[in-house]
């Protein structure tokens, strides 16, 4: 499916992509739980960035990773040769596992690193599908699919993805806002064992599988709502 088509398509729907912090007021002990957990750090800042340095002996590619940035560079005959600096935006990842550092390029892309930081060995290695001589380096980008599942909805402006948030599972809290009281907002566990695994589901079950943009339109929260009061 065409990226913008499949943006346009997430922006198109009734939800506004709302943080925690609307919710807070009254379920605070929910949204502290939730912040806590992997979802709830989807997205994290840059100053979480571990500093850590990694040899890519395939590519013959050194990395430091620190401060904020990447710094890549070859050797030669001892000489750095091919130097690279990169500035890290945020990560994506709770850390519970992993997380990989994220680059904005001067066009405004979103590129990922070819390094992240994993947890069972609390330290750097090649990102997934970056083991190999031949690797993207700083080329591969990130696109509206990949940060679908691992970002709240996009909310038009923003400037940086927000982590998953409540309305992901929820649906838009606009009439609960206005009308706060059971019956207002969705809730999944009022819903048939079929349509939670369909919440679900928007982001586990492999995507490149079926068409996204009708995986979209049928999956958001959002379409359960009049079925689900």
């Amino acid at each position: 499916m065409n990226a913008r088509l499949c943006w346009a398509l997430v922006f198109s729907s009734s939800l506004p992509g709302v943080d925690g912090d609307l919710c807070q007021p009254c379920h605070p002990a929910v949204v502290q739980v939730w912040s806590r957990n992997g979802m709830g750090r989807s997205i994290q800042p840059a100053s979480a960035l571990s500093p850590g340095y990694y040899y890519h002996r395939r590519s013959n590619r050194h990395y430091r990773i620190g401060n904020g940035r990447i710094r890549r560079h070859q050797l030669s005959q001892g000489q750095e040769i091919n130097v690279v600096d990169k500035t890290v935006e945020f990560l994506i990842g709770s850390g519970n596992h992993a997380y990989t550092p994220v680059h904005r390029s001067l066009a405004g892309t979103w590129i990922q690193s070819p390094v992240s930081w994993y947890r069972e060995s609390a330290s750097w290695n090649m990102s997934p599908g970056f083991d190999r001589p031949d690797h993207l380096d700083f080329r591969r980008p990130i696109t509206p699919e990949c940060l679908f599942c691992h970002s709240a909805y996009p909310r038009a402006g923003a400037e940086f993805p927000r982590t998953i948030d409540c309305d992901r599972c929820h649906g838009a809290p606009s009439r609960h806002l206005q009308e706060p009281r059971r019956g207002t907002i969705l809730n999944p566990a009022a819903l048939s064992r079929s349509k939670q695994l369909d919440i679900c589901l928007q982001c586990h079950l492999e995507t490149a599988s079926q068409d996204f943009g009708r995986f979209l339109a049928r999956t958001t929260p959002q379409r359960f709502l009049v079925s689900a009061w």
